[in-house]
């Protein structure tokens, strides 16, 4: 394990106090004291993921929050069960079902087979196609789009690949580098809803 988070809590340290630093990272004065001398016992990496999220910048990408610090992961994955609001259920069930920044074991399963009727699954999966054909096909002009329970979907709901990569081109004005980071961008949000919608799925069918 790299020393350089010690390092770097050691100066934060030296330019406040240890009592305000730990309440900073939500720890207590006496393990800030025994890391920075070498003496604790504890998970250091515990520690460190707190330091180095608070301090170092250094995120993950949660399955539910998106682009998160560490600090703030291993803060949710000690929160204990409370149905307060969908958001935090589906934190802990995230944490507590496999996902791979969390430590904590894994004591909710998910389906992984999807258990329904096949004619529901066939239905279901048919509802992306008109006719035949992919939805997005200009084949299917004034055919009504449905969405997963039947209603209706604007066509100008959908997401327009190249509508969105004319755009960034445009803003980008030529420039590769521009372009690249608006690029990586929109793929993390697109990544984050995906995410978002792939644990959300899995939530309400493990629920049933």
């Amino acid at each position: 394990m790299s020393d350089e988070w010690i390092e770097v809590l050691r100066e934060k340290c030296n330019q406040d106090s240890q009592r305000h630093i730990a309440a900073e990272l939500g720890v207590s004065a006496t393990q800030v004291n025994q890391v920075l001398k070498g003496t604790y016992k504890g998970d250091l990496s515990r520690i460190s993921k707190l330091v180095e999220g608070r301090y170092m910048n250094q995120v993950v990408m949660c399955p539910v929050l998106g682009e998160i610090s560490l600090d703030k992961c291993q803060y949710h994955q000690e929160r204990e069960f409370a149905a307060t609001n969908p958001q935090r259920v589906m934190l802990y069930k995230a944490c507590h079902s496999g996902c791979p920044h969390s430590k904590q074991p894994v004591t909710i399963k998910i389906a992984q087979v999807d258990s329904r009727p096949a004619s529901v699954v066939h239905k279901e999966r048919m509802q992306f196609y008109q006719n035949g054909r992919p939805r997005h096909s200009p084949l299917n002009k004034g055919v009504p789009l449905r969405g997963q329970h039947g209603n209706q979907v604007n066509e100008e709901d959908l997401y327009s690949l190249e509508s969105q990569l004319a755009y960034f081109k445009r803003v980008a004005g030529g420039d590769a580098l521009k372009l690249n980071e608006l690029l990586e961008k929109e793929l993390t949000k697109l990544a984050t809803r995906y995410n978002q919608l792939l644990w959300s799925k899995k939530y309400s069918r493990s629920e049933k």
